[in-house]
């Protein structure tokens, strides 16, 4: 599973929207194969955690984007979904951060650490 790219972004036009809801795509397939039925790589742990911190990045980008088009556009409404989506995403993340963090605390329970 490859690491999901976040980049930096500013939603000028049509083409910069398209664009990025291409990569939030990208995120979401990663944390969708995300397996929460074992504790987590420190790697993965890292990129969620780094996702999360992303996803409140691009809220507000997307929200400065969605001042730049006329509210019934197809560019703004395509904006609003992907705020939409990026909310959900936010919850995901920090449910399968939650859940790992319970799994390791109860491994360190098992084993007395």
């Amino acid at each position: 599973m490859a690491e999901p790219e976040l980049p930096l972004f500013e939603v000028r036009t049509t083409e910069d929207a398209e664009e990025i809801e291409e990569k939030i795509e990208e995120i979401q397939d990663y944390v969708g194969d995300i397996e929460v039925e074992s504790i987590l790589p420190n790697a993965t742990e890292q990129i969620l955690n780094q996702i999360s911190n992303w996803i409140t990045y691009a809220l507000g980008e997307l929200n400065a984007g969605s001042e730049r088009f006329i509210r019934t556009s197809d560019t703004w409404v395509l904006l609003l979904d992907m705020k939409y989506i990026l909310h959900i995403l936010r919850f995901d993340v920090d449910q399968i951060i939650t859940n790992n963090n319970k799994l390791k605390d109860k491994n360190e329970q098992v084993n007395g650490r």
